[in-house]
Parts: C-alpha cells; structure tokens; sequence
C-alpha cells in the first residue's frame, strides 16, 4: 500500500497536482483537472459528486429519503404455529427499519399427488419504523382440504417489500403451519 500511494503521488507531481495524507492515512486531493491540455484549473461536465464513491450530490435543500440498505430488515413468519382447519393463516411481518415500509404479502402451496400449486390472495399492508404487523390470509378450497388431509401445510411465503425511497425488494419465507388439535368436550 505505501508502494502504491508513492507512485501515486510521483505521477500526479508531474502532472501538476498534489496529494496530501490525511491523520488517518487517507488521501487528499490537492490539485486541478483539466481536459484540454493546458495548465490552468477549468470545470469538467458533468454534476458534483457527494462522496467518492460516485453517488450524485443531492440537490439544494432536500433531505435524501431513507431506503434499504445490504439487508432490508423486514422478516415474514407465522404468527401462530397451528391454524384452524378453516383458516386464516395468521402471518407477523416485522420491520428492524427507522422508516416505514409497505408492500404486498402473497403465498403459494403445493397441493395434491399431482403436485399442483394453489395460491394464497394477496393482501397488502403497511410496517410501522422498527414495528409489526400481523397478516390474515384466507385459505382457499383446495388448500383447506388439503390442510385436513395431510394436518400440514408447506407454504411459500413471499413479501414484495418497498422504501420511502421507491426501491423494491423481496423477501421469501418457507413456513408449514399444522393443523389446530380439536378440543374435547
């Protein structure tokens, strides 16, 4: 790395800008770009950077809206572990975030010898900054039959998830909900 940055600094010396090392070991910039052969300092095209790393600076009396960063901190599971065998499959989806996310929940299931697939409706819902919510979704024919014949269900749940920024991402969640025991009288 020190081989690097003094090569660095012997090229940019004889192209007439210096760099400067900063307490922490980075490097400053001390010098002027041009881009037609002269020795004067000129303005190149283009909008100003807001950091190094290439992301436009925001415009002049705006905030940056919050959005999703590596991970969207949004999780899906089952609120209850046993449903009846009328349904709903009751689903928590939680939010880490320190802003609000919405979105649409839906969920599909394999049914059958066939393998056939049955869908869940989709509902949509809205996650409060670093809250909850719980999702009710309507078992459809198929699926209830299928939940009392196997007293199981193997549903693939899958959250389209949006920020205040407008970025979309998903997040899937395999859950098998069993069949609510009967009570005895």
């Amino acid at each position: 790395m020190k081989r690097l940055r003094a090569v660095l600094v012997a090229l940019l010396a004889v192209a007439g800008a210096w760099l400067t090392a900063a307490a922490q070991g980075q490097l400053g910039w001390d010098g002027c770009l041009n881009n037609d052969g002269s020795q004067s300092c000129g303005d190149l095209p283009g909008a100003p950077l807001a950091d190094p790393t290439g992301g436009p600076a925001p415009s002049p009396g705006s905030t940056p809206r919050p959005a999703f960063g590596a991970s969207t901190k949004v999780t899906v599971k089952l609120a209850a572990g046993r449903i009846g065998a009328r349904g709903p499959v009751r689903v928590l989806v939680s939010n880490a975030n320190a802003f609000a996310v919405t979105g649409t929940l839906a969920g599909t299931a394999t049914i059958g010898a066939k393998r056939g697939v049955a869908k869940l409706t989709a509902k949509r819902f809205t996650v409060a900054a670093t809250g909850r919510t719980t999702i009710k979704l309507a078992l459809s024919k198929a699926l209830r039959r299928e939940l009392q014949r196997k007293r199981k269900l193997v549903l693939r749940l899958s959250a389209a998830v949006q920020d205040p920024s407008g970025n979309r991402r998903t997040v899937r969640h395999e859950v098998t909900p069993r069949l609510k025991a009967r009570q005895r009288a």
